[in-house]
């Protein structure tokens, strides 16, 4: 078996301590490990949080995400419709399906939320966001991530809210 040729790239500096990745390659294969205060420690393959202490620490979202490479599961806008296509009533009723098909998405890629990178979330300008909030947390749990939401007028008649999620495949 061919010996590893390491290659380092210096990451960035959070909470003071500087990351830094190193990739082996062996056999043409790269194994990835990080180096953080001259600690090697293993890469996970869910995201992980950044949340710089001078900023507002929420426990409903992340303000950063570092995705470990590899595959990335890109999932389109999903409004808050039945299996046949059928819008549900109200922003809250909407907003729960709108996430359980996103959940779908991710089951059939062979993922799930806590591989789950970013949220975009777009709202119809004329709801309330605190009752989309509350519907989220019903379906997608304590899993945190990096999330925008938008007010933005929808693209389909009757639907108030999209979301769309960027996932890394473990």
């Amino acid at each position: 078996m061919p010996e590893p040729v390491p290659r380092a790239g210096r990451g960035v500096d959070l909470d003071g301590t500087t990351l830094t990745v190193i990739a082996d390659r062996v056999g043409g294969r790269a194994e990835t490990r990080g180096v953080s205060n001259g600690k090697d420690t293993a890469m996970t393959s869910q995201p992980t949080p950044v949340d710089p202490p001078q900023l507002h620490q929420s426990p409903a979202f992340a303000q950063g995400m570092i995705a470990p490479a590899g595959p990335t599961l890109y999932v389109g806008g999903q409004n808050g419709t039945d299996g046949a296509g059928a819008l549900l009533d109200g922003l809250a009723a909407q907003t729960e399906q709108a996430l359980r098909n996103v959940l779908a998405v991710l089951a059939e890629a062979g993922t799930g939320p806590e591989h789950v990178a970013k949220l975009t979330i777009y709202l119809d300008p004329s709801v309330d966001p605190d009752e989309a909030y509350a519907a989220t947390g019903a379906v997608w749990g304590e899993h945190r991530t990096a999330v925008t939401v938008l007010g933005v007028a929808p693209a389909r008649p009757g639907a108030l809210v999209e979301i769309e999620a960027i996932a890394t495949i473990p």
